[in-house]
């Protein structure tokens, strides 16, 4: 039993040539990598990557103020889409994450602006 020196992942089979969960070729790169390691009584010499815990943090924002505005037709909508646009732009540079909902976010940010609009319009014609 050891721990995949990429993901740290617990590797229970000693004859494991690749990590279940990250891939890592056990054979091939195994310079730090020793089967025996005990993570419990610190003698663990593997090394494993930092994970990428990148969040959108714009793109969540503006999906949750264009929801907002739309289940309470407020004006949070005009921070909603540029959120929501930032986010999109964010999204493209940090290998999508995020896309979904900065997209998500902008579509109910345009629906909801033009039923404020269409609102607007009916307001003044009666």
């Amino acid at each position: 039993m050891g721990f995949c020196p990429n993901c740290g992942f617990k590797i229970e089979d000693g004859n494991d040539q690749f990590c279940m969960n990250c891939g890592y070729n056990l054979v091939n790169n195994n310079q730090n990598y020793n089967m025996n390691n005990n993570m419990g009584n610190g003698q663990f010499q593997g090394y494993a990557t930092p994970s990428n815990n990148y969040s959108n943090g714009c793109g969540i924002a503006g999906f949750v103020c264009s929801l907002v505005s739309l289940l309470c037709c407020g004006l949070v909508v005009f921070a909603g889409l540029p959120l929501s646009i930032v986010g999109l732009v964010n999204a493209n540079k940090h290998n999508g994450v995020g896309k979904g909902l900065s997209i998500a976010g902008i579509i109910i940010s345009g629906v909801t602006i033009l039923i404020m609009m269409f609102n607007m319009l009916f307001v003044f014609m009666i």
